[in-house]
């Protein structure tokens, strides 16, 4: 069964559109973090994390371009697909677990009990 290049190219702009607000959306959770913390180091580490899954996504987008079908797509890149998503959660409580903390600190040097 060949992979129909109207439902390729609609997966690949879907996928592109998704990747392009959550990373914008990431983005903007960081510079929050930058701004709690005073600190670059977990700012630059939160936004290579994100220019690595970017480029994952890219790679996924070329190669769906390149495949036949779903099922050799799905073969060879599955394991790509699903580690790029645990990568976007991964990056989401990293960027929570940080901004949370450097909040909490704040808030204890200016409110000591």
């Amino acid at each position: 069964m060949a992979w129909d290049r109207r439902w390729r190219f609609v997966t690949i702009l879907s996928v592109h559109a998704r990747d392009t607000e959550l990373g914008s959306l990431q983005a903007f959770y960081i510079s929050r973090l930058l701004k709690f913390s005073g600190k670059l180091y977990p700012a630059l580490f939160c936004w290579a994390l994100v220019c690595l899954r970017l480029g994952g996504w890219v790679l996924l987008s070329v190669n769906a371009i390149k495949m036949q079908s779903l099922i050799e797509f799905k073969t060879k890149f599955g394991w790509l697909f699903g580690m790029l998503l645990g990568a976007s959660a991964g990056i989401d409580l990293i960027v929570a677990a940080w901004i949370g903390y450097f909040l909490a600190k704040q808030r204890d040097e200016t409110n000591p009990t």
